[in-house]
């Protein structure tokens, strides 16, 4: 309402400053039948679109970016991911203050980890509405909980670990989906060799082989439910995910313990990563190559 005024009035888009919100701690487990309802835990965005613009190819995000303008997420009504509902020309829109989250795959089943993006640190943040090509953009402040012993820069060492953490899982994950991709596509070239290419047939046999030894020692892949990391012990991706669920709890920077085994996972997941680097670089590349020397036709009518 003080941001209220004829000009505000009069405009086809109109983003109102956020005002500063608290960053607090993770909302409690189930609501008590007698209980109230709390404030939002979030940043509040209240924005207006004239309603000329509105119809079906209006196209409408919030950005939201860092101090120095780096983008965080951007939520669209385009988008299925990370929609953006925009129901009439007075609208709001509540941010959790969270990064993106870490890459999963399909069929993807951890044990006590997860894949959540890390809540932003206290500071400076921006926030820019689009309306096609109009664009207005405010800042905003997120603010230490009070009532937290941390300093704000614990809360930044959290911040960064989490997100080396998520990073790191994101590899892992984009790793496994490029390797089942890669071993389908082999696996159907193998199909198509005459047995008069049997070099081939070893090479192809030999680094379907190889991919798939990374490829279970990042993940278990033997997992089909939720229960089977019960059954069969968890691979390096479920090892650092976890450290997301340790670390993100209360306001607190990561402790020696959690930096040490961050460390210790991150060497022995960069191992299997180099290996799948090299077999692309290398590998893949000379079977491509030789492909192409014998002029061999992948398409084929049985």
């Amino acid at each position: 309402l003080h941001q209220l005024n004829d000009q505000v009035n009069k405009a086809s888009i109109k983003l109102f400053k956020p005002i500063d919100s608290y960053r607090m701690g993770r909302a409690s487990r189930g609501t008590p039948r007698n209980a109230g309802k709390n404030h939002h835990n979030g940043v509040e965005v209240f924005f207006n679109v004239d309603e000329s613009l509105l119809n079906e190819n209006t196209t409408i995000s919030l950005q939201f970016l860092d101090e120095e303008k780096n983008l965080i997420k951007e939520f669209n009504n385009k988008s299925d991911e990370n929609k953006l509902e925009v129901n009439d020309e007075k609208n709001s829109f509540i941010w959790n203050m969270r990064y993106d989250d870490a890459k999963g795959f399909d069929g993807l089943i951890m044990w006590a980890a997860s894949l959540r993006g890390p809540i932003a640190s206290p500071g400076k943040y921006h926030v820019k509405l689009t309306v096609n090509d109009k664009s207005e953009e405010q800042s905003f402040n997120i603010l230490k909980d009070p009532r937290s012993n941390s300093t704000e820069g614990d809360l930044d060492e959290q911040f960064n670990f989490l997100l080396s953490v998520r990073d790191k899982v994101s590899d892992i994950h984009q790793t496994i989906i490029d390797i089942r991709l890669i071993r389908s596509q082999l696996n159907d070239l193998k199909s198509k060799i005459s047995e008069e290419y049997p070099d081939m047939q070893t090479r192809i046999n030999d680094i379907i082989s190889r991919v798939t030894l990374v490829e279970e020692k990042l993940y278990q892949t033997k997992n089909r439910s939720g229960q089977d990391p019960l059954n069969f012990p968890i691979r390096l991706n479920n090892k650092l995910a976890h450290l997301t669920s340790v670390a993100s709890v209360g306001n607190f920077k990561p402790t020696d313990q959690m930096y040490n085994v961050r460390d210790e996972l991150i060497g022995l997941i960069d191992v299997e990563l180099k290996i799948w680097q090299d077999i692309k670089e290398n590998d893949l590349v000379k079977l491509n190559s030789t492909i192409l020397e014998n002029n061999i036709q992948l398409i084929s009518i049985n």
